[in-house]
């Protein structure tokens, strides 16, 4: 009988099914809109996507970086932030551009390649690839596990459930949109290898032999977690320059003037109009826009609102992982004829939400139509 051939692999794997749905989903969102129009996204997929692919391709051992405790530490709490994100960002803002949601979800991927390879999957291995040692701290991971997962997840739906009317509308709102269900399935599979992770003790091995083969896999290793600090920090770099001063562009035009209007047997003086039209940009990828679009007529005896000056068109332009949270919206005339238009908003970053900056755009004419401030 001839020798029982060689088992091929598995044509589908989880990594390659990942890796097909994130290329998938990449594609999509070239049609998806302000995603096309905005370079870095695609970018940052494309570094999401390479950095998983390193990681995937180093050998099983974690190596001498993902075998500390502190760096698998590490990697816990940035699931457990993004986790977080995810349920405080809506998966898109109406009338806006994506989301936050859209970062936090593709996160994920090598964040749980980066886990799986730190761990060995040995959360979820069969007793049969395991030793003593593993076996009992996997069984303890698990032990430890669900019941901290029915407690956290469990707890805070019954308890928001139960609160008020409130926050039962909350829970509803949370399991209708993308990012609460996906953070709670990521928990449920993902819980154990972050508590086998946290727990384990650093992993002790002797340096590899000076080979051309070790010397290669310690430069795979070190690319990968080159690749892997790169792209978890390139969304806090994104969020910290959005404490940059704010690029604005500005520009006023001439209006039409209306013809002089007759009260009586006397003429009225014809009133002169202006538009303002700015733009107040906040960030560097990670961004947000405060437009102002207005418009103001004077006389001699008083400068008045034509438009854009109401409460409704203080309003944020496109944003890209980013909040923006009108603080004052307000029109005034003082005694002397001279209007006051002001609108200001506090930007924050998705991300990083105690990373704010606040933005004012004044427009102030008086009655001749000179402009004392804008924006």
């Amino acid at each position: 009988m001839s020798a029982a051939r060689r088992r091929k692999p598995p044509v589908f794997t989880p990594t390659r099914v990942a890796l097909g749905l994130l290329f998938t989903v990449m594609a999509l969102s070239l049609a998806l809109p302000g995603v096309a129009e905005t370079w870095w996204v695609l970018g940052y997929l494309g570094l999401i996507v390479a950095t998983a692919i390193a990681l995937n391709g180093l050998r099983r051992e974690p190596g001498q970086v993902l075998g500390r405790r502190a760096v698998r530490r590490g990697l816990v709490l940035a699931l457990m932030v993004v986790c977080v994100g995810l349920v405080a960002t809506p998966p898109f803002s109406e009338g806006q551009g994506p989301s936050a949601f859209l970062l936090l979800f593709f996160l994920l991927i090598p964040l749980n390649v980066a886990l799986g390879r730190a761990t060995q999957r040995v959360a979820t291995a069969p007793d049969a690839f395991v030793d003593e040692r593993e076996e009992a701290l996997r069984n303890r991971a698990h032990r430890i596990a669900y019941p901290l997962f029915a407690v956290v997840c469990g707890g805070t739906l019954v308890a928001a459930d139960m609160a008020s009317t409130q926050t039962r509308m909350w829970v509803i709102d949370a399991l209708i949109h993308g990012g609460p269900p996906v953070a709670l399935l990521e928990l449920l599979f993902v819980l154990p290898a972050m508590v086998f992770a946290f727990l384990e003790p650093d992993r002790l091995r002797p340096e590899p032999v000076d080979t051309d083969l070790s010397r290669l896999q310690r430069g795979r290793a070190r690319a990968a977690a080159a690749l892997l600090g790169l792209t978890l920090g390139t969304p806090v770099l994104l969020s910290l320059l959005m404490l940059l001063p704010p690029r604005v562009t500005a520009f006023t035009s001439a209006l039409t003037a209306s013809p002089p209007a007759q009260v009586g047997t006397s003429a009225v003086a014809p009133m002169n109009c202006k538009a303002f039209n700015a733009d107040v940009v906040v960030g560097r990828g990670i961004e947000a826009s405060i437009p102002v679009s207005a418009a103001a007529c004077w006389n001699g005896r008083v400068a008045t609102e034509s438009y854009g000056m109401n409460r409704s068109d203080c309003h944020a332009g496109d944003t890209l992982a980013a909040y923006v949270t009108t603080l004052r919206c307000s029109r005034t005339t003082d005694s002397g004829g001279t209007l006051h238009f002001v609108y200001s908003a506090a930007v924050a970053s998705a991300l990083l939400p105690f990373l704010t900056q606040d933005v004012t755009v004044h427009i102030v004419i008086d009655r001749n139509g000179n402009v004392e401030q804008f924006p």
